[in-house]
């Protein structure tokens, strides 16, 4: 069966190559995104490494510029943290756009999934400012990922976080009080607690 595809399917020749993070030009549209505090771990850890520990990927395109197809983040961290160069991957094939962007939601969508008893065990026996590192947070250790970006819609929200403890005799009255408040208000949901 012959195919439809209008997309140019061959082997790609790539190089390794070192560039300037700064002459990359990304893509218009990039269905991927970081939140501003991942991006800022991003930022840190590339700082720490003093390099990128993972390569971009980029086309090399007719007049000759380089197009990020992946690592774009990385690349903004790069030149944030002021790497005067990166390591990159051209793809020196020439590419039509549909290629480029199968290549750049390939890269974006095709990864694994984490052990979650696994991922506990690791993130377990890492030292605070290794688990800082890591991008992670407790949550791992009881398998809760919390709320991710995409039940959040993606948007910057500001919120504060506010952590209560109880001696259980009082943590049963605090309930107590919160049921009847529930009951009393039933369109709001309300949290409150002694001043």
């Amino acid at each position: 069966m012959a195919s439809t595809s209008s997309v140019d399917w061959n082997a790609l020749d790539i190089e390794a190559r070192q560039v300037d993070p700064t002459t990359l030009r990304r893509r218009e549209k990039n269905a991927h995104y970081m939140a501003p505090a991942m991006f800022k771990r991003l930022v840190e850890n590339v700082k720490i490494d003093g390099r990128l520990t993972t390569t971009v990927l980029v086309c090399e395109n007719k007049d000759g510029s380089l197009e990020i197809l992946s690592g774009h983040h990385r690349t903004a961290a790069a030149i944030q943290a002021g790497l005067p160069l990166v390591d990159a991957l051209v793809i020196t094939t020439p590419l039509s756009e549909k290629r480029k962007v199968a290549i750049q939601l390939s890269h974006n969508s095709i990864n694994g999934e984490d052990d979650q008893s696994l991922l506990a065990q690791l993130y377990a026996s890492l030292d605070i400012d290794a688990k800082k590192f890591s991008g992670l947070d407790d949550s791992v250790l009881s398998g809760d990922k919390g709320p991710g970006a995409t039940a959040l819609g993606g948007a910057n929200i500001k919120y504060d976080e506010l952590l209560f403890s109880f001696l259980p005799e009082d943590r049963v009255r605090f309930e107590v009080e919160l049921e009847a408040l529930a009951k009393r208000a039933k369109r709001f949901r309300i949290h409150a607690a002694p001043q």
